[in-house]
């Protein structure tokens, strides 16, 4: 969106984050109505990113549009890398 649109990146990071939220949120709704809902798990993971998202936004709202967008950027590909690791895994 930064590069292809020219969106500010506060607003593209903004956005992907609440398009992660509902691909999220239907990706849980599907696992708990088959039983794939392990609360053990699932709900300190839930809190720990309630408390991560809310000190993250605190602390893009401080940082410049040029370190948001290479943080963003290096997270993403950190998890691309993590994702493709567990797929070669067959987790």
């Amino acid at each position: 969106m930064v590069v292809g649109c020219g969106v500010p990146v506060k607003i593209a990071v903004g956005t992907a984050t609440a398009m992660i939220s509902a691909t999220a949120l239907t990706g849980f709704i599907g696992n708990a109505l088959h039983g794939g809902f392990d609360s053990s798990l699932g709900i300190p993971c839930g809190i720990v990113a309630i408390i991560g998202g809310l000190i993250g936004s605190k602390i893009a709202l401080k940082t410049k549009p040029k370190s948001l967008k290479t943080i963003s950027g290096i997270l993403t590909i950190v998890a691309s890398i993590v994702m493709f690791l567990n797929s070669m895994k067959g987790k």
